[in-house]
């Protein structure tokens, strides 16, 4: 069983020669089941499109007008339908919105494997494959795995398991280390993996802003700048790895970059009439884009670290002082 080994980033095209083979060879497969001349079909397929670089599950359809027998079998009588089927055919039907966010959520809530089990010398040449800039690696005896599976299911990040005696939670990002070693207690478990889940700094596009602003307690900022970035990279990998006094500012936020050219910055600046020459800090507001001018700050010529590292002791102090704190305090629910 391939399980999910790479991020799929087309649409497969299912028929009945290659559909029970293909389902079969994976954990779960998304599938739409359409007619050509449905509006409803014709509506969902860039959504659908967009989906199938969105999760690791692999994303599938199948015309019903050509491949009845197989649409029959899953008993479809509308179309779009949208089904998530596992490897021994087992399908469970979507009734939600038909958003791409929304259908990448539910499938991988139901889809999702936990772990994927390694021995040390292999996590290195796997993560680089992978391309992986922050991911957990778990310690734990073998005959634990189904238990703590139920416990780390919840967590929308990548995990290693390695079988040992000894059990601690390992954080690799951005090229720094930090371990967990009581992963018994939620809300401590919750809080590290909240706070080492992403790199340091991820890089903007339509993939990551859909999973960086839902992250409970984080505001996403995100680096609109050229020259002026590599001070601003520093700093920020400063603080998150050496300056743990500073945490409590920088816990209230995740980070991205990206430059002018960048189609989601492109539509910020033209929205908040921000010049070409202009290199700013933001703070994305997702509910209105037309208000993130009240959240920014122009970067001049200068201290560059000292303009950031106020911008968001200012912003956390007046705006979201307390985000972190107030949710660490409550028992985590949800995905994080």
């Amino acid at each position: 069983m391939l399980g999910f080994l790479f991020s799929v980033q087309e649409v497969i095209q299912l028929t009945a020669d290659n559909f029970d083979t293909f389902t079969s060879e994976h954990s779960y497969t998304l599938v739409k089941f359409y007619a050509p001349w449905c509006g409803h079909c014709k509506a969902l397929a860039p959504k659908w499109e967009k989906l199938a670089g969105m999760t690791e599950i692999p994303v599938a359809e199948i015309d019903c007008t050509v491949h009845q027998a197989i649409c029959s079998r899953y008993s479809v009588q509308g179309y779009p339908t949208i089904k998530l089927i596992d490897s021994k055919k087992v399908a469970t039907d979507y009734e939600g919105e038909r958003e791409a966010p929304a259908i990448q959520k539910w499938a991988d809530a139901i889809g999702k494997e936990v772990f994927v089990v390694i021995t040390k010398d292999q996590i290195k040449a796997d993560s680089k494959k992978r391309k992986l800039e922050a991911f957990f690696v778990l310690y734990a005896p073998e005959d634990q795995q189904e238990e703590l599976s139920k416990k780390f299911k919840r967590f929308d990040s990548f995990f290693y398991y390695v079988y040992s005696e000894q059990t601690k939670l390992v954080s690799q990002q951005s090229g720094y280390q930090f371990t967990l070693n009581n992963v018994s207690e939620s809300k401590q478990l919750a809080m590290f993996v909240l706070q080492h889940a992403y790199p340091f700094i991820s890089a903007l596009n339509h993939k990551s802003l859909a999973k960086l602003t839902e992250i409970p307690g984080k505001q996403l900022v995100i680096l609109n700048l050229n020259s002026k970035l590599e001070d601003a990279e520093k700093l920020i990998e400063y603080q998150q790895a050496n300056n743990p006094k500073q945490l409590q500012i920088f816990n209230s936020f995740i980070f991205s970059k990206a430059s002018n050219d960048n189609e989601i910055v492109k539509k910020i600046r033209k929205t908040n009439s921000f010049t070409e020459n202009q290199e700013f800090v933001f703070i994305y507001n997702a509910k209105n884009e037309k208000k993130i001018k009240y959240a920014a700050v122009e970067i001049v010529d200068g201290d560059i670290q000292e303009q950031i590292f106020k911008f968001l002791k200012e912003t956390d102090a007046t705006k979201f002082k307390g985000i972190s704190e107030k949710w660490a305090q409550e028992e985590p629910k949800g995905e994080i």
